[in-house]
């Protein structure tokens, strides 16, 4: 028994209610208590059962110290408060809940009466939880509950399969919990269904798994950013359009036609089309500025003769990470662009197996606000976002800034779990996208510390608080701006006069 059922102006109600704390008891935010049914309760439901109610907030009273001009006079006095009256003795905690519903026979079924003032509260059996809020026995295992050592493990298919969005300020845990759900799907039996595992990493967070002491190292393959190829065969007018939104319908009408012709010619003389040949052919053309658009598609040297790595690398159970640390923020977008729709199509056709593609700093791939020339992948995300679900296409956004994601992209995730955010513009802006997040739940966000994190939406049966496994690869380790300062002044050679003057 954890407390006993209060009442006051509104509570007990088939939604909430309060109780007061028992001695020596102790709950958290976020834990299932219960309510037996009285048998007034019982008959008017029909069926014996059991109130299931989250901890929502906490609060601690005493009369003694409601009045500040009190305690301040015996302060002034040199009295001693507590031994001039028994102030300890009246100091109690109050418990609110929301209702969830009433458990009968293994069924969770709406609340049509409400509890009883005095009733006992008592704490919720593990399998009763799992059954609430809707833990798996052979999920995705993320950690533990945060209000108890109860493992949360979600359904793979609830969690991935209308897209996820991980959500939370630099240092919160996104990476961190990133980690864990590939390795959990990584660790995957293929009696189970395995999901092959794509990552556009844009600061070379996820290296790790390929480091030669990972346990997944055998199933990683990581590319960096300067071996990736596209091929120019794939330099259509359409496609050029969709890399150069502001090519004119005068140069797209030009550039298909140099495109059918460089074509034909390579074909002729056996021989793949390269940029160089398209650029070369681009001079001829004096009615459009086609030579300047392709100059500028060629500084982002990433197309070549064939591409390179093909998607016949996206295997089931395999993990492919593309390192885009070295790229410009362009050339990143492009990337993106390119491999997401290759492998979106691929998927539709049935040549690649199901997969799930993680966007990190995926607000600088899908802004909500940028020009067209700045979105270069947006419409991808957006695209795989909208439909992917029916093909097994999946998406997990990664984002500290969800204000600056696209709203389309991130009104389709149907998951969500967020770590510590503080920035108030991001708490309404998830609190508008979330729909199974309460007033109370996204007032808890504030309060969650480094690998704490709220699991919202179709993932779970309602919101719940998990604290994040360790992870068994290594990460990206932060280092100390100090021993950064330590580093470049160990390595600065003191300049002479000459070497000035000179570099003036």
């Amino acid at each position: 028994m954890l407390g006993t059922i209060i009442s006051n102006e509104e509570t007990p109600s088939t939604k909430e209610f309060c109780f007061v704390l028992g001695p020596e008891r102790v709950v958290s935010i976020g834990q299932l208590i219960k309510v037996r049914l009285s048998h007034s309760a019982q008959s008017e439901n029909n069926k014996a059962g059991e109130i299931v109610a989250i901890v929502k907030r906490i609060t601690r009273q005493n009369r003694y110290y409601e009045f500040a001009e009190s305690i301040s006079q015996y302060s002034k006095e040199a009295k001693s408060f507590e031994t001039s009256f028994p102030a300890r003795d009246w100091e109690y905690t109050t418990i609110f809940c929301t209702i969830l519903g009433n458990y009968v026979e293994g069924n969770l079924t709406r609340c049509g009466f409400p509890p009883s003032p005095g009733d006992a509260v008592f704490d919720v059996e593990p399998e009763v939880t799992k059954k609430v809020l809707g833990i798996t026995d052979n999920g995705l295992l993320l950690g533990h509950l945060l209000a108890s050592d109860l493992q949360c493990t979600v359904d793979i298919s609830r969690l991935l399969q209308k897209h996820l969005a991980v959500l939370g300020m630099s240092g919160s845990g996104k990476s961190h919990l990133v980690n864990v759900i590939i390795e959990e799907l990584l660790k995957r039996d293929p009696n189970t269904g395995r999901l092959a595992v794509i990552v556009l990493d844009p600061h070379g967070d996820y290296a790790g798994f390929s480091h030669p002491a990972s346990p997944f190292r055998e199933s990683t393959i990581v590319v960096k950013g300067d071996a990736i190829q596209i091929s120019a065969a794939h330099l259509s007018a359409s496609l050029l359009s969709e890399l150069v939104p502001s090519l004119t319908a005068a140069a797209r009408r030009e550039y298909s036609k140099l495109f059918a012709k460089v074509k034909e010619a390579c074909a002729n003389e056996g021989k793949p089309i390269t940029l160089d040949e398209l650029i070369t052919a681009s001079y001829e053309s004096t009615k459009t500025n086609l030579s300047d658009v392709l100059d500028e598609v060629s500084q982002l040297k990433l197309f070549g003769a064939f591409d390179s790595p093909g998607v016949n690398i996206v295997k089931p159970g395999k993990l492919v990470v593309f390192d885009l640390s070295n790229l410009n923020n362009r050339a990143k977008q492009v990337v993106a662009w390119f491999f997401g729709r290759k492998l979106f199509n691929q998927r539709r056709q049935g040549n690649t197996p199901p997969f799930v593609l993680v966007v990190e700093e995926a607000h600088l791939f899908a802004r909500e606000k940028a020009k067209s020339e700045n979105s270069i992948s947006k419409p991808v995300i957006e695209s795989i976002a909208r439909e992917g679900r029916k093909f097994g296409a999946c998406l997990c956004l990664v984002s500290q800034r969800p204000v600056q994601l696209s709203t389309t992209a991130l009104s389709q995730c149907n998951s969500f779990i967020v770590m510590r955010v503080t920035n108030p513009y991001d708490l309404q802006h998830i609190g508008e996208s979330c729909e199974g997040i309460d007033k109370n739940s996204l007032d808890a966000i504030t309060t969650l510390r480094p690998g704490e994190g709220i699991v919202i939406g179709e993932a779970t049966n309602f919101p719940t608080f998990v604290k994040i496994r360790p992870k068994s690869t290594l990460g990206a380790s932060s280092v100390k701006l100090e021993d950064l300062a330590k580093e470049f002044e160990s390595k600065t050679v003191e300049l002479k006069p000459s070497d000035v003057d000179a570099f003036l």
